[in-house]
């Protein structure tokens, strides 16, 4: 049921030669599944998903976290290289110019964060809270969310910003405001190589 829902989406979404972004039709998938999954182990999603509420300090934290680790991030890659950095932007937009463009900006800034979260901090970070301590549950979701994202010096960038992720769900005992500061880094990158 899933994919025929995809399917149709992709279908119908080819406006003046541009289609979904893939992506976009991945994350749906992906969280429908997840759904799916929880519901079918007789298990209430609210909690084995970590998606209770929280208190808002954590998430006035997030984005200030968020904000704060986007701008050292991207001096770091400036610092590395400035030209591909340039260089990289002018090949996201090649890239993204055959696609919707609200689609692209869903799947990378709202269902990315979505779903990477309640999976890698979620549903991942429960499992592995059953066996290790919290240290290391916090680095290891952050290696095996670095290990999707696999590009050097991306890789170091990202299993980073894993461990600011999971410190967040650890302390906050929720993966909201993992999600927050996820979906505002996206969003900063986004409006960066979108140039909006």
């Amino acid at each position: 049921m899933v994919w025929t829902v995809c399917a149709m989406l992709m279908a119908v979404a080819t406006i003046d030669s541009q289609s979904l972004y893939p992506g976009f039709l991945v994350f749906i998938s992906t969280l429908l599944i997840m759904l799916l999954l929880v519901s079918l182990m007789g298990g209430n999603w609210r909690v084995t998903l970590q998606t209770r509420a929280c208190d808002v300090k954590w998430l006035g934290l997030a984005v200030a976290l968020a904000v704060i680790y986007w701008q050292l991030d991207h001096w770091f890659f400036m610092w590395l290289d400035a030209d591909q950095m340039t260089t990289s932007q002018q090949q996201w937009h090649i890239n993204q110019a055959a696609y919707l463009s609200w689609s692209v900006f869903a799947g990378t800034v709202v269902l990315a964060p979505l779903v990477e979260e309640v999976f890698f901090r979620g549903l991942l970070f429960n499992t592995l809270q059953v066996h290790f301590r919290a240290h290391w549950v916090i680095a290891l979701s952050a290696g095996f969310f670095a290990l999707i994202h696999p590009s050097w010096p991306l890789v170091v960038s990202v299993f980073l910003a894993g461990m600011m992720y999971g410190w967040l769900r650890y302390r906050a005992g929720s993966v909201l405001p993992a999600v927050l500061a996820h979906f505002i880094h996206n969003a900063m990158t986004f409006w960066l190589y979108a140039g909006v």
